[in-house]
């Protein structure tokens, strides 16, 4: 898509790209070579992809330390840890995991209707390498949009570079069905 926006006289210092985290593959990213310097990444994997020095919080420091090395020892290819996709299921997996964990301590039992109930009963629930799941707080009727809260990164040519952390995705649909003006 860069390679063919650039064809078409697009540059990032022209007109500002921003693409959701999920769009993230950071060795297409460094094929597109300078037409993808400044690209925005906005998503709620938080900083799971960022230079660990970077991260100045110690529990995302230590996901992303565990995020960006595990998946090597256990044989996952480089290219595939560091795509966007990778990061949403790797937190989504570990996030059920921990879901499930509380449920089987509490006594309960872990099946499909604990597991959305937990979903969606939850508030302000920690979600590995991301931001927090607050389904219970979803707007309505976007019952889904059960993580409001993203980061912004940003493309270097080498890797993503803070931008925003930790910040309302609602505002960026201001005016909207979504969230409307006023």
């Amino acid at each position: 898509m860069v390679d063919g926006l650039g064809r078409a006289g697009w540059t990032p210092t022209d007109i500002p790209l921003v693409l959701s985290g999920a769009c993230l593959d950071e060795e297409a990213a460094k094929a597109a070579g300078d037409l993808a310097v400044g690209i925005y990444f906005v998503g709620a994997a938080g900083a799971v992809l960022n230079p660990p020095a970077s991260i100045d919080n110690p529990r995302d420091r230590f996901e992303a330390e565990l995020y960006q090395s595990k998946p090597l020892e256990y044989g996952t290819p480089a290219g595939e840890v560091r795509k966007g996709f990778a990061t949403q299921a790797a937190s989504g997996l570990l996030t059920m995991w921990r879901l499930a964990s509380a449920i089987a301590v509490a006594g309960g039992e872990v099946n499909g209707d604990s597991l959305a109930a937990a979903f969606a009963n939850s508030e302000n629930e920690h979600s590995f390498g991301g931001t927090p799941i607050s389904c219970a707080t979803a707007p309505a009727p976007y019952v889904a949009v059960c993580n409001a809260t993203v980061t912004a990164n940003q493309w270097d040519g080498e890797k993503l570079v803070p931008v925003r952390r930790r910040f309302s995705g609602l505002d960026l649909v201001a005016g909207t069905a979504l969230k409307p003006a006023g």
